[in-house]
């Protein structure tokens, strides 16, 4: 009589291990797939403008619609990865490097800048761009491209394929584009540092409402798909590192 007793708590026992209906019935851990796909991260790539130079990290604009997305989805991480004097050259390497590493759902692209303020060939600026955005879609990752102008003082038709190749490449691409990072923001004497160029902490503040728009209607779609049950047949995806664990630097 003992040893049926204890055959049947053992066969107990591995039932409720086993079963997936009682698995799923307890708390969630930390760990869960439910609980992680809840939570968002977003990295801006960028030069100086990205990067918030003159100002604290927490003026940059990224750090802004951080704050505003948190309204949204309490567990959102922002990334600012804007580089000072970046040019489009290390965007392929930047956007593989954090895709490897920070998984992220939704890269924000901003560079070029610098590439028009150097006067390098356009040619060279597309093909950068175009490989970037090449890989990031090939990661399965969003992506938003962020276009810049230049200062009249350089000539026209340079002026003109220059702000052509970020239509160009949204178009090719079919990604959302912002013609203009700083729209309403340039030159305005009350928004920038002494240099004229950068933007101070007001100036970002702009940037953050100018941006705001296209970033939510993409992040409201994205947390739509998340909240989809996935197909029975569709293959568990690599969950991403949980949010608030030790971070690597990004200094490469």
């Amino acid at each position: 009589m003992v040893g049926i007793q204890k055959w049947l708590k053992s066969a107990i026992i591995v039932f409720i291990l086993m079963n997936p209906f009682f698995l799923s019935s307890r708390g969630q851990s930390a760990n869960s797939p439910q609980e992680l796909d809840q939570s968002l991260r977003i990295v801006f790539i960028g030069d100086s403008l990205t990067e918030g130079y003159g100002v604290s990290r927490e003026a940059a604009y990224p750090y802004l619609i951080e704050q505003k997305l948190k309204k949204m989805l309490p567990q959102v991480e922002v990334v600012n990865a804007g580089v000072s004097g970046a040019t489009s050259q290390i965007a392929l390497a930047q956007v593989r490097w954090h895709i490897q590493k920070k998984k992220p759902d939704l890269i924000v692209l901003a560079l070029g800048a610098n590439d028009g303020l150097r006067g390098q060939p356009l040619p060279v600026l597309e093909n950068n761009l175009d490989k970037a955005i090449t890989y990031v879609k090939e990661q399965k990752v969003s992506l938003i491209l962020i276009g810049m102008r230049l200062p009249f003082n350089y000539s026209k038709p340079y002026r003109t394929d220059f702000e052509k190749i970020f239509r160009k490449l949204a178009e090719r691409h079919q990604i959302p584009l912002v013609p203009f990072l700083i729209q309403n923001v340039a030159l305005e004497k009350e928004l920038n540092l002494e240099d004229r160029i950068h933007p101070n902490a007001k100036g970002h503040e702009k940037i953050a409402e100018h941006l705001w728009p296209t970033v939510e209607k993409i992040v409201k779609s994205m947390i739509l798909k998340k909240k989809q049950p996935p197909s029975p047949n569709q293959p568990t995806l690599p969950h991403k590192p949980k949010m608030g664990q030790k971070r690597e630097s990004t200094n490469h």
